[in-house]
């Protein structure tokens, strides 16, 4: 595996990982924090429980393989989207859609892209 290349001075998969997994911290933090707010305004907790993870090295170079692409930071980091994921675990579906509402209304979030498997379940019958 060759996933090394100059990206805005990455140069190596620690120098990824390490800031993906801040960026995760942040993010889980973030989502913590808004399952308390939401406890505060509520008295109710929406969220179950938060996991989070990124993807092995092994997997990346799959997924770019995959693509026809060369394993290397910069592609890594351009095309693949989901290197660091946060899966939030919610009792009730409409509070999986509250919860999507409070994250698209967050200031210092971007929402790029909403895939609702919940109204349109993947062909394998896969909800989220």
């Amino acid at each position: 595996m060759d996933l090394v290349g100059d990206n805005d001075g990455i140069e190596t998969w620690q120098e990824v990982s390490l800031l993906y997994n801040a960026a995760l911290q942040q993010m889980r933090t973030k989502m913590e924090i808004l399952n308390e707010e939401f406890q505060h305004v509520h008295q109710y907790n929406p969220i179950e429980h938060i996991k989070a993870r990124i993807k092995t090295p092994e997997s990346i170079v799959k997924k770019l393989k995959r693509n026809g692409l060369d394993s290397t930071i910069e592609n890594m980091v351009n095309h693949v989207n989901d290197i660091a994921g946060i899966r939030i675990i919610c009792s009730f579906t409409s509070d999986i859609y509250r919860i999507a509402e409070m994250i698209k209304h967050q200031q210092d979030i971007e929402v790029i892209k909403v895939k609702d498997y919940i109204t349109f379940p993947k062909a394998s019958g896969y909800k989220s």
